[in-house]
């Protein structure tokens, strides 16, 4: 808790951020975290960062941050910062890596590698909206985490088509976790929490989703999976933000291709389909071709983990 306490009160300091932070936490943390130790933490570790900081605004965060967790307690939140030992690698090593997480339900949704981001457009055709569900049944039965972003659309569908057969799936919101985005899926966050499932948030608990969010939630949802399903989206189409991260992250990337192509909904779909890196989807699935990459990514990932920890190597952080 005094690693949750520490974390908390540093992003409540006006201009330090997740960047510093990775910055800080390379160096020995303070014993104590009084408000003057944190204060002397900081001085001492960014001697050339102009922040002008006094004792009472690190005294004013460290009160916002006991009130979060407070309000985490009572609303029963959980939390993990970078500070964890169980928090995932895979979240550490990305660009601009989160420094704490919120959230509700099953932790393991959020640690587990077996996982897959299906991903697409918040206005679907009809059909599209079917092979995602087809898609999320089929992945989840299999017992992959099926991942998403809880928006209108083929984000829906993934979520729903999951709690629909009972298996987990872990949605990751642009804004804080008690403000839920779009508001009229409150009660599939019940159903995804009911079905052993998660939902989380790097944003504190009332947080409004802001327009840079939905990125920043993007990087998110790559980073907690295997790789990305491209279902249905247009060339401006947000998902493509998540497809460039996945592409960064050196994650899979799968697109579907369907029968008719010359629709403005699918114009994200034609041009990653031309990508000779994007493996193809259509009617027949493929799925035996995916779900081996999958398979042999999911190895690569934990051989890499297990190698890393084994050998007590630290994790660099991107700043």
């Amino acid at each position: 808790m005094l690693k949750t306490e520490l974390i908390l009160t540093l992003l409540n300091i006006n201009r330090i951020g997740k960047k510093t932070i990775n910055k800080l936490i390379l160096n020995p943390l303070p014993e104590t975290i009084d408000a003057i130790s944190i204060l002397n933490f900081i001085i001492e570790n960014l001697p050339n960062y102009k922040l002008n900081l006094n004792i009472q605004d690190v005294i004013m965060a460290k009160n916002k941050s006991l009130n979060i967790i407070n309000y985490c307690k009572k609303n029963n939140i959980r939390i993990m910062t970078i500070l964890d030992e169980d928090f995932p690698i895979k979240l550490k090593i990305i660009p601009n890596n989160p420094v704490i997480i919120f959230y509700k339900g099953n932790k393991s949704c959020i640690i587990e590698n077996k996982s897959v981001a299906i991903i697409g457009t918040r206005y679907p055709t009809l059909e599209s909206e079917k092979i995602t569900r087809n898609l999320a049944k089929l992945f989840s039965n299999r017992n992959y985490i099926i991942v998403s972003g809880l928006a209108h659309g083929i984000d829906y569908n993934a979520h729903f088509s999951t709690v629909k057969n009972h298996n987990k799936t872990l949605a990751v919101l642009p804004s804080g976790i008690s403000n839920i985005y779009p508001a009229d899926h409150k009660l599939l966050c019940d159903e995804i929490l009911y079905n052993n499932g998660c939902i989380i948030s790097e944003y504190f608990p009332l947080e409004a989703p802001y327009k840079n969010y939905f990125v920043e939630r993007d990087r998110l949802q790559s980073a907690l999976s295997l790789g990305v399903i491209v279902v249905e989206c247009g060339v401006k189409s947000g998902t493509m933000y998540t497809v460039n991260f996945a592409e960064e992250q050196n994650k899979i990337i799968c697109c579907y291709k369907h029968d008719k192509m010359n629709y403005s909904c699918r114009g994200g779909n034609t041009k990653l389909l031309k990508d000779k890196n994007v493996l193809i989807i259509d009617n027949n699935y493929n799925i035996n071709v995916v779900e081996n990459l999958f398979e042999n990514k999911l190895h690569e990932i934990n051989t890499w983990i297990h190698d890393l920890t084994s050998s007590n190597e630290q994790i660099l952080f991107d700043f």
